[in-house]
């Protein structure tokens, strides 16, 4: 017997997902010609140029990694040097305008992502409110990951709660677990000038008894619908999938493994 006529093809297919890339969210919160404008204004102007100077200047003199009473003596000093041309360059009137304007066009670029992935998720659909489960990995303010600026904070979460019931669960081995035998995912492998590298942005499961086996499956689409399933199982059952949950115990496990059996029983007698 096939695994197609086991599994319907229709459960086999994940659902379509909403993704929004750090590089557009900084193009619509108007960050990117923000900064732009900025490394312009440092290259043209003479006061750009003394601040690229004690940039560099201040690059070299740490205060925090000085290892000497001297040398931290010495430190201090350039920056008290440099601290003048610094703040007004940074500070000056135009500069806090600028920021005051970028302040306000993010707030308004995060209204319009948050509305488009409400829309996409299909909120209130047949006039029932949807739960939205957001991840609790994403609070990365400020931090990059290989060059790519994180748009972490609170932010997303606190615009869907407005609307929408919200749920900030865990979201631990979301995007490297098989949704359909619950087995750790692989990166799939493909031949570039003559190097064999992995694709990072898709997975395929390797699992020979898994209905899913061998198929390339896209890393966002499975992340989302994993996070939703991790917040869905601790809402019903209290614990949520062991390949979820970043400290499983053989308790846990036996919990729900119960609490599943009890709810597909009742679902069973309901129908």
């Amino acid at each position: 017997m096939e695994i197609d006529d086991i599994v319907p093809a229709a459960c086999l297919k994940l659902p379509e997902s909403h993704t929004v890339g750090p590089q557009q969210i900084a193009q619509r919160t108007g960050l990117t010609s923000y900064m732009s404008s900025l490394v312009n204004k440092k290259k043209r102007t003479a006061a750009g140029h003394q601040v690229m100077e004690a940039e560099e200047r201040l690059s070299g003199c740490s205060i925090h990694q000085s290892t000497t009473v001297e040398e931290l003596d010495r430190n201090y000093q350039v920056h008290e040097q440099c601290r003048e041309s610094v703040r007004s360059f940074y500070y000056s009137n135009n500069q806090c305008k600028r920021r005051r304007h970028l302040e306000l066009s993010k707030r308004r670029a995060h209204d319009r992502i948050a509305a488009a992935e409400q829309k996409a998720s299909g909120s209130k659909e047949g006039g029932k409110a949807l739960v939205m489960f957001i991840g609790d990995r994403g609070h990365g303010v400020g931090s990059r990951i290989k060059g790519h600026q994180r748009f972490g904070g609170t932010w997303k979460q606190e615009i869907h709660g407005r609307y929408t019931p919200t749920v900030i669960t865990n979201e631990y081995n979301s995007s490297q677990t098989c949704l359909f035998c619950f087995r750790k995912l692989s990166h799939p492998m493909k031949a570039t000038d003559g190097k064999v590298k992995a694709t990072n942005g898709s997975f395929v499961c390797l699992n020979e008894q898994c209905p899913n086996a061998f198929r390339v499956v896209c890393r966002d689409q499975v992340s989302a619908l994993a996070i939703g399933l991790a917040g869905l199982a601790t809402i019903l059952f209290g614990v949520t999938f062991p390949c979820f949950d970043p400290q499983p115990s053989r308790l846990k496990r036996q919990q729900f493994n119960d609490f599943a059996l009890s709810f597909l029983e009742q679902k069973q007698q309901q129908a």
